[in-house]
């Protein structure tokens, strides 16, 4: 189920919509952006201004320079020069805030386009017209670099235009009313200059929107990243990153903790001394997994810590893919389950064990019995079943107490164990009943009794031996009763059921024996 909560606790909104941008918000950082790339600029700007203000003195000089001209000039050359020596002070101080740089950059602007528009007065003189179409064409020439140079707000762009333009204009008319085309390039210029001037704002403006675009995406790439690799350092879980050649690059405090090993002992070696000298074949199933077919891999192994012990580790690996999604190498997230695959196992031993012998109990056994039945119904050989009882044990309990039995229990079913092949079945019911399952016997029903009997005489025999506990001898028997199927006629509670019946016709008739289920019970008896 999902929760109504967020990761924080707090409560979720029934119905979230995507957050919008902040139109304003972003506007404003596109212009700091733009302001920052101008301001990176004055520099060549102010040398642009200076230089092409010397070059328009000497082309609009006549022969000798007058007053107002030089001073012209030493204002051009000591405004740049001092525009150029604040700002680099200020850059070195480091104290250029968003404020004064917008004052730099616009009033240095104001001042350097107020000098331009005056020097139309000073160099446009009538009657020369050579000198004059220089003059102009220095000034439309060079206010292209200087407003493509600059990414001013659209409304200073005509600012700065109108001080170099109108004072233009002005003179033009006054000076030379009879060439109205003067006029008209003029007007033609300036409505190209606007037009450009706003086309590269706005072409500024969508590279900078994208420049802050891929700025942010990158911001997040590097947060997620760095959230990844805190997760990585923090996860109680061992991160292992490997190579092709399976040799670590990657080991994470984690990791430290399960297997003893510092990160710098392990970058750059391979897997394999986590691992016993053999390798394993989950290794190479890994890497068939991971390698050949880029396929998740989740099982459990046994490792090796540093001090040699030995531990149960759950290994989680997701193959890492190149752009071209090859297989370059895999991450693995370990946990040591030592502690969970013992407990498992007492729980298991608790549930299919007896716990004073060890054999398997009434729960383990039905299920083994189960098999061989489907087994026998299989194949059609004949299987069987001999439930075993222990005579005269009472005896050692009531004269002894129970301690002395469950010896005695436990030293019968170690006879009882060393009798019958280890590939076959032996439980304890409880108390003194045990139970003994043959399978595999032969085809033919004579030859498999013949084979059942004489394992039964052998348990007899083994239960006939005294038995030594604490220096004193004591001398029990056993009785069986006997099953022999092949079939899945009966299920195992029939068969048991059958066993035991078979068990209380031999007690009844005499003990220390075994008898046959449906045999008919020989006169001897």
């Amino acid at each position: 189920m999902m929760s109504n909560n967020n990761m924080l606790g707090g409560p979720r909104e029934a119905s979230q919509t995507t957050p919008q941008p902040n139109t304003t918000l972003v506007n404003q950082l596109i212009q700091i952006e733009l302001e920052g790339l101008t301001l990176r600029n004055v520099a060549l700007g102010l040398a642009i201004y200076v230089a092409i203000s010397i070059v328009l003195f000497i082309v609009g000089t006549q022969s000798v320079a007058t007053l107002h001209q030089w001073l012209w000039l030493s204002a051009v050359s000591c405004t740049g020069l001092s525009i150029w020596l604040w700002l680099a002070n200020a850059k070195r101080a480091g104290n250029l805030s968003p404020s004064s740089t917008q004052i730099a950059i616009y009033s240095s602007a104001v001042i350097c386009a107020a000098l331009w528009g005056a020097a139309s007065p000073l160099f446009i003189q009538a009657d020369q017209l050579e000198a004059t179409a220089l003059v102009m064409i220095i000034l439309i020439t060079l206010s292209f670099p200087w407003l493509l140079l600059f990414h001013y707000r659209r409304f200073f762009q005509q600012v700065v235009l109108s001080l170099i333009y109108v004072p233009l204009l002005a003179t033009l008319y006054i000076k030379y009313p009879q060439q109205p085309a003067f006029l008209a390039l003029i007007v033609v210029v300036y409505g190209l200059l606007t037009v450009c001037a706003m086309a590269s704002h706005g072409r500024a403006r969508g590279i900078t929107a994208s420049m802050l675009k891929s700025k942010e995406q990158a911001r997040k790439t590097v947060q997620t990243s760095q959230k990844i690799a805190s997760l990585i350092e923090q996860t109680p879980l061992g991160f292992i990153e490997w190579n092709q050649q399976r040799e670590i690059i990657t080991w994470n405090p984690a990791a430290t903790t399960i297997f003893g090993y510092s990160r710098q002992e392990v970058l750059g070696r391979t897997t394999d001394f986590l691992f016993d000298n053999k390798k394993p074949f989950l290794m190479q199933q890994v890497e068939n997994d991971l390698f050949l077919f880029g396929k998740d891999f989740s099982g459990t192994a046994e490792n090796i810590t540093r001090d040699g012990t030995v531990i149960i580790c759950e290994w989680n690996d997701t193959p890492l893919f190149d752009e071209a999604m090859n297989v370059v190498g895999a991450a693995s997230f370990v946990e040591d389950v030592t502690d969970r695959v013992n407990l498992e196992t007492r729980i298991k031993q608790q549930a299919y064990f007896d716990p004073l012998t060890g054999l398997p109990n009434r729960h383990r056994l039905m299920e083994e019995l189960n098999r061989v039945i489907a087994l026998a119904q299989r194949n059609k050989h004949y299987c069987s079943l001999l439930f075993i009882d222990l005579d005269h044990f009472k005896e050692i309990n009531d004269t002894r107490g129970h301690h002395y039995g469950d010896i005695a229990l436990t030293l019968f079913a170690q006879r009882l164990r060393k009798v019958i092949r280890t590939e076959e079945t032996v439980a304890r019911l409880g108390g003194d009943e045990f139970v003994v399952l043959l399978e595999n016997l032969d085809r033919e029903e004579e030859s498999s009794r013949l084979q059942v009997a004489q394992v039964a005489e052998k348990i007899i025999d083994a239960a006939r031996e005294p038995f030594l506990i604490k220096e004193e001898k004591f001398r029990i028997s056993c009785s069986i009763g006997i099953v022999l199927f092949n079939d899945g006629s009966a299920d195992g509670g029939a068969i048991l059921q059958q066993a035991d019946k078979a068990l209380y016709t031999i007690k009844r008739e005499g003990k220390s024996n075994y008898y046959f289920h449906n045999q008919r019970l020989p006169s001897e008896l």
